[in-house]
């Protein structure tokens, strides 16, 4: 790159030897015409190099740069993930209520929930649920011509709620449901299987094969995308209403009168890959392709399949004799693995299923159910009359709760007291002056076990005003 003073000599060389210029060659606005457009250079050199750095994942800052790398290798971002938890409903009429699959509900602030099993209430009794923070909307497309990798991309307005995509095509019988295989894997002409890709410009869409590697959608057939569309990181507190979307009718086809409320915080959610962590999985993702497990490295590729894991060790037969104490032939070639997926009550089978759809050769998954171990905290201190402690013990309660909580997104594996002190401090309630406060920590604090999960207990307050 030239530096400054290159730049105006090489200008001023060769304005000067042009006919006209030659008597203005010592002006003062010779010298700052020149100034400028060596400027204009310098500025003209940084953005090129600026602009070449955007090819290269490890430089480039733009998002639609490493979205143009994601869809080169074949990648496809984590989606958001939604938060769920339990309501009630209760009928107040004379007729049993039968609410319907996937019927909606709307908070008080706007947020939209769904079932995704029918409930049925007699009269005058409650019944409960599991709601998930999803809304779904349906994206029809006619396939204009048949034609290989034929491809339909979702509004760019959609892809960052986008949780999950089904996808059904019409044939002479109806509607049939088609099956995600990713990079079209193990497909052959007559699969029935679909691709989701990431596209440069940041969209989610689904691409059909080309005759040999899936079967390709014929002209005319209607493609029915049905998005399941998600906030992530959201939270609903307990206790609150909820109000049906539509209508909801009894038994005799008139509306029934219901009342819904939360009976647990909905919650658990978490939203889909930064820019950064799309930069970082891009450079370690080739390895891995969603297909192998690389040098052992089991929970990634765990991680990477069920990402609403809250907590996951997996161990081999060195580490589980070193445990017990004693060798065991039993243990030859077996990979232990313990999870923990917030709500779930099928883990054990999800990773199991995980693990079949991949090679593992010689190698056996053997589950191992989780043990649960609480460490509980007290804290005891002084707070200003300026604040209420109702509103100092929840602000610190939730703060203790997103770090050591069971169902926690960002929960630690290790409790430690000076980490405790560090996020009590951070909640600003004892800045003021004379405030203080004081931390004890009971119960387990550091596992002993491969298969103990370590999550917060009871949090206790012993508060008063200065």
């Amino acid at each position: 790159m030239l530096s400054n003073d290159e730049a105006v000599a090489q200008f001023k060389e060769i304005l000067g030897s042009k006919e006209g210029w030659r008597y203005l060659k010592d002006s003062q606005f010779f010298s700052h015409l020149s100034t400028f457009q060596a400027w204009a250079l310098r500025s003209a050199q940084f953005d090129a190099e600026r602009t070449l750095q955007e090819f290269f994942l490890s430089t480039a800052l733009n998002r639609s740069s490493i979205s143009a790398q994601a869809e080169d290798k074949g990648y496809l971002p984590r989606t958001p993930f939604p938060s769920f938890g339990g309501i009630q409903v209760k009928n107040n009429g004379v007729n049993p209520v039968t609410i319907p699959i996937y019927q909606g509900f709307q908070s008080n602030i706007g947020l939209q929930y769904l079932i995704k099993y029918p409930i049925t209430i007699l009269s005058g009794q409650s019944a409960e649920a599991t709601c998930y923070q999803l809304t779904r909307t349906v994206v029809s497309t006619v396939v204009p011509e048949t034609t290989p990798f034929f491809e339909i991309l979702f509004d760019i307005s959609l892809t960052a709620s986008i949780h999950q995509v089904d996808v059904d095509i019409s044939d002479e019988s109806g509607f049939v449901t088609w099956s995600l295989s990713r990079q079209l894997r193990n497909a052959g002409p007559a699969s029935t299987v679909y691709d989701l890709f990431y596209s440069h410009d940041g969209q989610i869409g689904v691409r059909f094969g080309n005759g040999i590697f899936g079967k390709k959608p014929e002209a005319s057939n209607t493609v029915r995308c049905t998005l399941w569309l998600t906030s992530g990181d959201t939270t609903l507190l307990e206790s609150l209403p909820l109000l049906p979307i539509g209508t909801v009718t009894d038994s005799m086809g008139v509306q029934a009168s219901i009342d819904i409320k939360t009976i647990t915080k909905i919650t658990g959610g978490f939203g889909g890959e930064s820019t950064e962590e799309l930069r970082k999985n891009l450079m370690y993702w080739p390895l891995y392709n969603d297909n192998l497990v690389w040098l052992e490295d089991y929970e990634f590729f765990l991680r990477r399949q069920i990402p609403e894991i809250r907590w996951l060790k997996v161990w081999g037969e060195k580490e589980a004799e070193a445990e017990a104490g004693f060798s065991n032939a039993g243990n030859i070639n077996s990979i232990f693995v313990s999870a923990y997926i917030h709500g779930a009550v099928d883990t054990e089978a999800r990773i199991v299923s995980v693990f079949n759809a991949i090679k593992l050769y010689n190698r056996r998954i053997r589950w191992v159910a989780p043990e649960f171990v609480t460490a509980n905290i007290t804290l005891a201190g002084k707070i200003s009359r300026q604040r209420t402690i109702e509103n100092v013990s929840s602000d610190i309660t939730d703060a203790l709760s997103a770090a050591y909580g069971k169902d926690s997104a960002t929960r630690r594996d290790r409790i430690l007291i000076k980490d405790v002190y560090q996020i009590v401090s951070d909640t600003k309630n004892f800045g003021d002056s004379g405030a203080s406060f004081a931390v004890t920590v009971s119960g387990t604090t550091q596992t002993e076990k491969l298969k103990q999960m370590l999550c917060l207990g009871t949090i206790s307050f012993a508060l008063e005003y200065l």
